[in-house]
């Protein structure tokens, strides 16, 4: 963790925002275990392998924070102080238990690898996003997206509720030598731990509709973004033709998943969310053929065949909106 995080996070117990960094180690600036420290409320948040756990007490690991209080001689009152909802605790505890086969079954897969290119890639082209710049992505999961951004000349903030999922994100933006560029936090998107008005940019990418309330989540992403902020999110969308995934996901089962309050987007509900935010925003439709089938080609065929699927059937009248997934690009007021 590098310690300009401290300018971006706020305790998500009280919401305050005077923080106190204490290292314990650190290598080439890069903080490897230490905590922070809340003045207003007495509250510290681990900081172990590079990765700062900004989880609200109630979502503690108890066992792990116990360990790291006696190895470094913290204060150990860290019992759950209320109730939290049962979504995502559900989600949590899902996505801690499958990372390895979500990073199999998921991130490397030849459909996704194309969708990231063909809409994430393409945005970032477009976003004109300038050195220096922060770009929030909230539940980075294994990191697919994590090293697209950090790729390019921007500062990039990974955070998700699985801490297993956030570990492998971070061991790939160090293998690719890109650590520099990028930091994670283990957090909860319902509540992002954030001042307003620091991020330039927001990616959400199949993330949304796994959170509690992610209607607003929307509003508390536009209260986090700069006057001017970028918001991209992709979301799988409500289709006449969703049954025949359907189907063939009982025949083949791609990957398993829990799902939230919404399990399915629709572009008016979005697109709601998206103006009651202050977000102005514009939305096309992708996938149009089953994942199942782009699995079977290499990365760049499958690559080439949904961008060229996209642009025919997005220009057909009446079919164009039957796609599976909605790319959603907007702008803060």
């Amino acid at each position: 963790m590098h310690e300009d995080i401290l300018n971006l996070i706020i305790c998500p117990e009280c919401g305050g925002s005077h923080l106190v960094l204490r290292p314990y180690s650190s290598q080439d600036g890069d903080i490897i275990d230490g905590a922070i420290l809340c003045s207003s409320c007495d509250s510290w948040f681990r900081i172990e392998g590079g990765i700062l756990d900004l989880l609200p007490k109630r979502l503690w690991d108890v066992s792990r924070y116990i360990q790291f209080a006696e190895r470094y001689n913290l204060p150990a009152t860290m019992h759950p102080q209320r109730p939290t909802d049962n979504n995502t605790v559900r989600q949590m505890r899902f996505f801690s238990d499958h990372s390895n086969e979500y990073e199999k079954d998921v991130v490397q897969s030849p459909y996704y690898q194309a969708l990231n290119h063909t809409t994430l890639m393409k945005w970032l082209d477009r976003s004109r996003l300038h050195s220096g710049d922060w770009v929030l992505e909230l539940g980075c999961g294994t990191g697919s997206q994590s090293i697209l951004i950090a790729q390019r000349n921007v500062r990039y903030l990974g955070l998700d509720i699985a801490e297993p999922m956030v570990l492998k994100a971070r061991e790939k933006v160090l293998d690719l030598k890109i650590g520099q560029k990028a930091d994670f936090i283990i957090g909860d998107a319902g509540n992002p731990p954030f001042k307003e008005e620091v991020f330039s940019a927001c990616v959400i990418c199949g993330s949304l509709i796994h959170f509690s309330r992610p209607d607003q989540v929307v509003m508390k992403v536009a209260r986090i973004l700069r006057k001017g902020g970028l918001f991209f999110s992709v979301d799988p969308q409500e289709s006449p033709l969703r049954f025949l995934f359907n189907i063939l996901m009982k025949i083949r089962t791609l990957y398993h998943k829990e799902e939230g309050e919404v399990p399915l987007m629709s572009r008016s509900l979005l697109g709601d969310w998206l103006y009651k935010a202050g977000i102005q925003g514009s939305m096309r439709v992708s996938t149009y053929l089953p994942p199942h089938l782009l699995n079977l080609m290499i990365i760049e065929r499958a690559e080439k065949v949904l961008e060229a699927t996209d642009a025919f059937f997005g220009s057909l009248p009446g079919i164009w909106s039957w796609g599976g997934m909605i790319i959603t690009e907007g702008r803060k007021n």
